[in-house]
């Protein structure tokens, strides 16, 4: 998958997931496995409730964790991935 950042993620809306305790777990119900996420991870999966575009989560997490700019690019796009394969988000390319 080629992301970049005018590449739009969204929630899936067959996901189910919960807030727990500052911590969000999602359940894929097509697999029936659970992810808990870690706080960065919560915070991008609170911002992709509707398409969001990897450039504005690139900005706003580089202003809530003052991270570089490259790291968070990098990182952002490794979760993205890995939440993309496993059916829990739609990604508009």
């Amino acid at each position: 998958m080629l992301l970049n950042e005018s590449t739009q993620v969204k929630r899936s809306n067959n996901i189910h997931w919960q807030n727990i305790n500052d911590a969000i777990v999602i359940l894929n119900p097509e697999n029936g496995t659970s992810h808990e996420l870690n706080q960065v991870a919560t915070s991008i999966w609170n911002q992709i409730e509707n398409k969001t575009n990897i450039k504005e989560l690139i900005k706003k997490l580089h202003i809530e964790y003052d991270v570089s700019l490259d790291t968070i690019e990098a990182d952002i796009k490794i979760f993205i991935e890995e939440l993309a394969n496993q059916k829990l988000i739609e990604v508009y390319e």
